[in-house]
């Protein structure tokens, strides 16, 4: 009695862990790693609030405190709640950009890079002081961004 719940607990286990496996190859088949190529002109252009305006632009904390500004290729979403859309060219934007600037993480200078999918195309650029991870979902075209903050508040 007890090898046959043995091995049904055992023929159990199998096919949950082949069902859990086949669900995190299908989920990690539609993401991507992307990442940041940093560039100078990217720097420049939030710095004299020149934009792309092919791009949908996002700022990452409050108003009055942000860290981060993207900007994606328009078929292209970012996915966090604490990303919100801001129209370009906006006073709103431009302040935006003065704050990140002139409040960098500790210890982090205020740097643009383009951000990357992981064939090296370029779908977004970025401005902040912290670095971060990027992922792409394929499927739906939605970007994750993983903030590395240099402490716990800007200078």
């Amino acid at each position: 009695m007890f090898a046959n719940q043995k091995s049904s607990i055992i023929v159990s286990a199998i096919i949950s862990f082949t069902i859990f496996a086949s669900l995190m190859v299908a989920g990690v088949s539609f993401a991507e790693i992307g990442g940041l190529r940093i560039n100078e002109k990217v720097a420049k252009d939030f710095g004299d609030n020149r934009f792309d305006p092919t791009y949908d632009y996002y700022y990452m904390n409050l108003e009055n405190n942000p860290c981060a500004m993207i900007g994606l290729k328009k078929d292209y979403t970012v996915h966090d709640i604490q990303w919100k859309k801001i129209r370009p060219g906006s006073d709103e934007f431009k302040h935006i950009i003065m704050l990140v600037k002139s409040f960098p993480m500790a210890n982090s200078p205020t740097f643009g890079a383009y951000i990357l999918v992981s064939q090296g195309k370029t779908i977004g650029v970025y401005y902040s002081s912290a670095g971060v991870g990027v992922a792409v979902d394929k499927e739906s075209k939605t970007v994750s961004l993983s903030m590395f903050m240099g402490g716990d508040k800007h200078n």
